[in-house]
C-alpha cells in the first residue's frame, strides 16, 4: 500500500520537474536572444551615431512645428554653436529669411519630396554673423512621428571662389576690350595716312614718267592697298570683339564672292 501510493505521487512530481525544466531551457533561450538582439541594436545605434556625429556635412532633424530635436556636432560648429546648443530652438531664428508662415510651405514641400534640391540660404552664426549654406531636406516619418532631416553645408569657400572667378572673368573682358580698342584706334590712324601715300601714287601715275618710273610707282600703289587690306581686316576684328560692328547692307554676288574664297 505505501509503495502504491508512493507511485502515485511521484508521477507528478516528475511531471512538474520536466516542465521547470522546460520552462528554464526555454526562458534561457528566448532571454539569450533577445540579449543579442539588444545587443546587436546597441551595436548599431552606436554606428549610427558615430556616423552622424563625424558626419562632413551638418545634419539637423526639425519636426513639424520647425523646433530642432537633434543636430550633429558639424551642424553646431557651421553655426558657431557648442555641441547640444541647437536643441529646442526654431529654425527661424538660424535662417532669418525663414518666419512660421514659409516654414509651414516648407515643410509641406518636404513632404511632398519637392525640396531634395538643394537651395543656398543664408544661416546666421550665433555670433550674429551671416554664413552662406546649401541645404537639402528629406522627410521621414517613425511611427507617429515626422520629422525633416536637412543636411547643411557651408559653402563660404565655393562663393569666394565664384567670386574670384567672376572677377577674373571680368578683368579678362575689359582687357580684352581695351586691346580692341587700341587696335581700332591704331588701325585708324594708319589708315589714314596710308590713304594719302595710296591717293599720291594715284596722282603719280597721271603725271609724265618714265616706264620704269611707272613701274617703281605701281608697286608703290599696290604694296599700300595690300596694307590697306590687312588694316581694315585688323579694324573689322577689332570691332567684332569690341562689339561695335557695323553691317552694310547691300546687294553681293554670292557665287562671285564664293568663288572667291575658294581661290
Amino acid at each position: 500500500l505505501h509503495a502504491a501510493v508512493a507511485g502515485t505521487y511521484a508521477l507528478p512530481a516528475a511531471i512538474y520537474l520536466g516542465v521547470l525544466v522546460a520552462l528554464f531551457v526555454l526562458t534561457y533561450f528566448v532571454v539569450g536572444r533577445t540579449f543579442r538582439q539588444v545587443q546587436k541594436a546597441n551595436e548599431n545605434l552606436s554606428v549610427a551615431y558615430f556616423t552622424l556625429e563625424n558626419a562632413t556635412d551638418g545634419i539637423v532633424w526639425i519636426d513639424p512645428s520647425g523646433t530642432i530635436i537633434e543636430a550633429n556636432r558639424m551642424a553646431a560648429a557651421i553655426g558657431g554653436y557648442q555641441p547640444g546648443e541647437l536643441h529646442g530652438r526654431h529654425a527661424g531664428e538660424l535662417i532669418p529669411a525663414l518666419n512660421r508662415d514659409d516654414y509651414a510651405r516648407l515643410w509641406q514641400a518636404v513632404v511632398e519630396g519637392k525640396r531634395e534640391t538643394p537651395m543656398e540660404r543664408s544661416l546666421r552664426r550665433a555670433d550674429g554673423s551671416m554664413v552662406p549654406i546649401e541645404s537639402t531636406a528629406k522627410y521621414i516619418k517613425t511611427g507617429e512621428y515626422e520629422f525633416a532631416c536637412n543636411f547643411i553645408r557651408d559653402i563660404t569657400r565655393r562663393k569666394q571662389r565664384d567670386d574670384e572667378l567672376r572677377a577674373a572673368k571680368e578683368a579678362a573682358e575689359d582687357a580684352t576690350k581695351a586691346k580692341s580698342s587700341f587696335l581700332a584706334m591704331m588701325s585708324h590712324e594708319i589708315r589714314t595716312p596710308m590713304n594719302g601715300v595710296i591717293g599720291m601714287a594715284n596722282i603719280l601715275l597721271d603725271t609724265p614718267m618714265t616706264t620704269e618710273q611707272r613701274e617703281y610707282v605701281d608697286a608703290i600703289r599696290a604694296s599700300g592697298e595690300g596694307l590697306l587690306a590687312i588694316i581694315n581686316d585688323i579694324l573689322d576684328f577689332s570691332k567684332i570683339e569690341a562689339g561695335r560692328m557695323d553691317l552694310d547692307h547691300r546687294p553681293i554676288d554670292l557665287r562671285r564672292e564664293i568663288g572667291r574664297a575658294h581661290v
